[in-house]
């Protein structure tokens, strides 16, 4: 399963780029129309579907592409994905792909007018704040793991501090024993080496956990 931090790292550098693209798809336009080009040239075509393939990478997820469902399903959770923005970019892919159509056909320009004020106003901060909201869920995130470890650590914490207390307590309770063994002389023998086999085990128990510590505070 991919990681989500990953995930939502790569959609961060993605969503970036997409108004790169969207700076680039207006600039080949202008050019195609500098040179009255009747087809966009194959750079404008290639800048336009890498941009249709963030969004929907951005909207669906793919794993082959580092973005899982449980990505999506993070943003959407988080409302990173709101509608307003969506839309938006919906519209410039809409107003894109009309500069073939009939009512642009006549006058390109006026097409590339209003696709260059679209990227220059609307797009621009949809993508923005696209990219802040992505990066905002990142950061939300990795605090919340980290808070999960912090949370983890403390549990074992206090368990490893029972676990002493309580070795404590039991090689207290050997100690007493192997001392009243003694003092009950041969009839005391048994018990006496019973009372040692426990303060042995208590004291495995203690340096067991002395190293679990280390562990825990390399």
């Amino acid at each position: 399963m991919l990681a989500i931090e990953n995930s939502l790292t790569l959609l961060i550098n993605l969503s970036g780029k997409m108004r790169m693209l969207s700076h680039r798809i207006v600039m080949l336009g202008l050019i195609d129309i500098h040179k009255n080009a009747s087809q966009p040239q194959s750079d404008m075509s290639d800048a336009i579907e890498e941009f249709e393939t963030i969004f929907d990478l951005l909207l669906s997820g793919d794993e082959n592409k580092g973005v899982g469902q449980e990505t999506i399903e993070y943003l959407t959770s988080n409302n990173v994905l709101k509608a307003e923005h969506i839309h938006i970019i919906e519209k410039f892919i809409t107003l894109v792909h009309a500069r073939s159509g009939e009512e642009y056909s006549n006058d390109p320009f006026a097409h590339y007018t209003l696709l260059a004020d679209l990227v220059g106003g609307e797009l621009l901060t949809a993508l923005n704040q696209l990219n802040l909201d992505i990066s905002s869920a990142l950061k939300k995130r990795v605090q919340e793991k980290e808070d999960k470890e912090t949370d983890s650590a403390k549990i074992i914490a206090n368990i490893l501090e029972n676990l002493n207390e309580t070795a404590r307590s039991v090689s207290l309770v050997a100690t007493n024993a192997m001392i009243e063994a003694a003092r009950a002389g041969d009839s005391g023998k048994g018990f006496a080496i019973i009372a040692a086999e426990i303060k042995r085990l208590s004291e495995e128990a203690t340096e067991t956990v002395r190293t679990l510590r280390a562990s825990q505070n390399p």
